[in-house]
Parts: C-alpha cells; structure tokens; sequence
C-alpha cells in the first residue's frame, strides 16, 4: 500500500551518523504503480557495512516505514560535470552483483557508451 510521505533528506542524515557510512543518497521510486521504495546508496569510509548493520541501525533512529529495502554500494556517487549527483547514473538495486563493482568515476560510467558510439551499437 501507499506510504506516508519519504523524507529522503532525513535519511540520509541518519545515513551518515553511522561511523562506516562517508555519503548517502537516497531514492524513493515506484517497481509498482502505487507501492513506493526506498533506495540507499552508501559510500563507505572503509569497510563497508553489511546491509543488517545499516538496517538496524536505521531502525533505532527512524520508523520502519522509512528505513529503506534496498541499499547500494558504491565506491563514489556519481556526479555530473558540473559537480552534482547524477541520479541517472545511480545502479538499480541488484543491477551489480557480489564481484562486480560499479565504477568510481564518471569516466568508468562513459566507457560502455563510447564502445557503443565506437561500434556504432
């Protein structure tokens, strides 16, 4: 069902009073017409945190209407030339799995569509 309003602002603030989380940004979309989702995508500060120890740690903090069902990890969030989040370059969950990682850069990101400009794909 419908949830109350996300305060995606919020949740990252609480994100990033966790010790391993350096950046955090978080999503709300809709998989289903009408049946909202919470994405958080973490940078960690080293280790990072397993998804269990970021969910309970929300839950101390938040209600659990807030706390996300999916988290990503990245090496860096994604940023546009002009230095701000791109939201477009963002993974969906689960689209990188346990080996892959996704790129740190936003030249790791263009590499897939110059190879396509390259072989005219």
């Amino acid at each position: 069902r419908h949830r109350a309003p996300m305060h995606e602002r919020e949740l990252e603030s609480a994100l990033g009073l966790h010790p391993s989380v350096r950046s955090a940004v978080v999503l709300a979309g809709e998989d289903v017409p009408g049946d909202l989702r919470l994405v958080a995508y973490v940078v960690s500060s080293g280790v990072q945190p397993a998804e269990a120890v970021l969910r309970a740690f929300l839950r101390e903090r938040l209600p659990d209407y807030m706390v996300p069902s999916a988290f990503v990890a990245l090496d860096t969030l994604p940023l546009t030339e002009t230095g701000k989040l791109d939201r477009r370059a963002l993974p969906a969950p689960g689209a990188v799995g346990p080996s892959e990682r996704v790129p740190s850069s936003a030249r790791g990101m263009a590499l897939p569509r110059s190879r396509r400009t390259l072989y005219q794909i």
